[in-house]
């Protein structure tokens, strides 16, 4: 039986589907709908017509009408999760993690959500408008859930954490190193957990070469 939740289950594993889930259950708690089917140790969140869903097995007929019923903008989920939906992906990505290394960290320029959303606006960054990234940007920074490393003309990075993990959710390079760089730092500033990424197939070799091994795949899947 599918129920609304005000908990979900601890993450245990790297796993960027859940993370992204605790995420927004960590920062949107209170406007978010989130549910939990339990005999399937399946829960999701949606948020603005956007959904999450994080399912350990094969989807059932109930989850299935559900998700239908929803009809949500776009749908965030490991792939055998989305097959199973009937659906098919728009874009897939490759998951990969890194154990965060201690090390002095860089220094960093104070930086305006205007300024972060300049830097991250490259070629094969999505962004939404700039309102709803400050509003999103902001509530994240000031509620301790997500970090910025950023140079002035250089680039930014924007970090998410939660619990034992974290998830490097947008980095932009405009010079030529400080990709590099950003990732060394990020590592350095979460020396304790578990640092994952999301990236497309060519960036793969680029978070190979600075520490991280591939942990699974996510899609997604947007009307």
């Amino acid at each position: 039986m599918i129920r609304l939740t005000d908990r979900l289950p601890e993450l245990t594993e790297p796993d960027a589907v859940g993370f992204k889930l605790h995420a927004l259950f960590e920062c949107y708690a209170d406007t978010a709908l989130f549910w939990t089917q339990e005999s399937r140790d399946t829960c999701f969140g949606l948020l603005d017509g956007h959904l999450i869903l994080s399912a350990k097995q094969p989807v059932d007929q109930e989850l299935r009408h559900f998700v239908s019923f929803l009809s949500p903008k776009s749908i965030f989920t490991h792939p055998e999760t989305l097959a199973s939906l009937g659906l098919t992906a728009t874009e897939t990505v490759f998951v990969l993690a890194a154990k965060g290394t201690p090390g002095e960290v860089l220094s960093a320029d104070t930086v305006s959500s205007r300024e972060v959303y300049e830097l991250l606006s490259v070629e094969g960054l999505s962004l939404p408008d700039y309102p709803s990234f400050a509003v999103d940007y902001c509530r994240k920074i000031n509620h301790g859930l997500a970090s910025v490393f950023a140079q002035k003309g250089r680039g930014a990075a924007v970090t998410l954490l939660h619990g034992n993990y974290a998830l490097l959710n947008g980095l932009a390079s405009h010079q030529k190193g400080f990709g590099s760089l950003a990732v060394q730092h990020i590592l350095h500033e979460n020396a304790t957990k578990t640092v994952l990424v999301c990236c497309r197939a060519p960036l793969c070799k680029f978070y190979k070469k600075n520490g991280f091994s591939p942990v699974g795949q996510a899609v997604y899947q947007v009307k």
